[in-house]
């Protein structure tokens, strides 16, 4: 098939991208031929990203996506992001349009689903009045008015060109959401994220020494590293743990570490490489996400099941789907700070556990979440949408 994937900042260290990046490679590997399609602001040059890789193409215009697409003959179109496209023009080229959602857009304006003042999840549905409280007072997006304006313009925009495409959500957490949201349940349907474990290496048996944890992910607020440092303080001075990561609130977890007397216990690496997150992985006994909000998926849990190493999360969101609790991992209450210590403490008092663990997980990547199988059951979606004519089933036939 001639397959296109639109993703803005394809080459950004992203999780969306990282994910559009990997299926782009494993299409391409089974002999699909696949191109990537960018938005470019003005001010971006276009040239040197298609001149070094030559399936890639900038656009900087709605009306230049239709061209491309009836230019380069693509059957289907992958869509990863929100874009004001026309899909009357893109179908008129022939091509069929589907989505998946990483994120919370179609359904908040904020995109959060997650109250800053109070720490906790949004739980209404989507309204005028609500949607503004929760902007104005509850802190869930920015109070300035002109972005209030520009959310509620892009969800009402995003929403209405959706309702004309097939959706793929990237849990039953998120799904559940879209289908609340007004989406029919027979658009809208769930594909876990795949994680490519290497078959050809054995999963690696737990390092001695010092029981080692790592955190991976952008340093703020409501990623939870926060509440797993002052749970590291309630746990045996023999636990350490590896922070990778960059964001806003690093200066200030960094002074709450030292003044926790966690100076020489917790260790922050700064953004590492994949090579790196992977070496830091193999040395620990778990990997933690404690993330606040309600994360659609999480990807960490997937790099760690990968590397045949246990997960501790949050039961929060998606999260709950790929971490197993007493499986391959365990979930916690959000923000209980003394759970948290517990299940730190448990792995690290058993190490026979959390290797059990571990090989679950791994066991779990190469079914469940299995590349593979993940490319290859959207190729079945693909052809199953791309069958019938532009501009007919599109609204009323089942969907992706």
């Amino acid at each position: 098939m001639r397959i296109a994937h639109y993703c803005y900042g394809y080459f950004r260290e992203g999780g969306i991208q990282t994910y559009v990046r990997t299926i782009s490679q494993a299409q391409a590997e089974q002999g699909h031929e696949v191109y990537m399609l960018d938005y470019l602001t003005p001010e971006m040059p276009r040239k040197p990203y298609e001149e070094k890789f030559g399936a890639y193409h900038g656009f900087t215009a709605p009306g230049e996506l239709a061209s491309l697409c009836e230019r380069l003959g693509i059957e289907v179109l992958h869509l990863h992001d929100y874009y004001p496209i026309s899909l009357s023009e893109v179908q008129a080229a022939g091509t069929a349009v589907i989505r998946t959602i990483h994120n919370h857009g179609l359904h908040c304006p904020s995109g959060s689903k997650f109250f800053k003042n109070g720490e906790k999840v949004c739980e209404r549905g989507f309204s005028y009045m609500g949607c503004l409280w929760g902007h104005l007072i509850n802190q869930c997006g920015s109070r300035r008015p002109h972005k209030i304006m520009e959310n509620f313009h892009n969800l009402f925009t995003e929403k209405k060109v959706m309702e004309q495409v097939p959706i793929i959500a990237v849990s039953e957490y998120l799904r559940r959401q879209v289908i609340n949201a007004g989406f029919p349940q027979d658009m809208v349907r769930t594909l876990h994220l795949p994680m490519q474990a290497r078959s050809d290496v054995a999963p690696q048996p737990l390092y001695e020494g010092p029981p080692r944890f790592v955190f991976l992910g952008r340093i703020t607020a409501l990623k939870g590293l926060e509440w797993l440092i002052r749970a590291m303080a309630l746990t045996d001075k023999s636990i350490h743990l590896d922070v990778a990561g960059e964001g806003y609130d690093l200066p200030r977890l960094k002074e709450l570490s030292d003044s926790l007397g966690l100076a020489d216990r917790v260790f922050f690496h700064g953004w590492l490489t994949g090579a790196e997150s992977q070496r830091l992985i193999q040395g620990s006994r778990a990997v933690i996400a404690p993330s606040l909000w309600p994360e659609p998926a999480g990807f960490t849990p997937f790099e760690a099941m990968a590397q045949s190493r246990a997960v501790i999360a949050s039961r929060i969101g998606g999260l709950q789907e790929s971490v197993q609790h007493g499986s391959n991992g365990l979930l916690v209450e959000v923000n209980d700070v003394s759970a948290l210590a517990q299940a730190i403490q448990s792995l690290a008092d058993d190490a026979a556990l959390a290797e059990s663990m571990g090989k679950t997980g791994y066991q779990l990547v190469k079914t469940r979440h299995d590349l593979d199988r993940h490319v290859s059951r959207l190729i079945g979606l693909y052809q199953e949408h791309a069958a019938r004519k532009p501009g007919r089933g599109v609204n009323h036939g089942k969907g992706a």
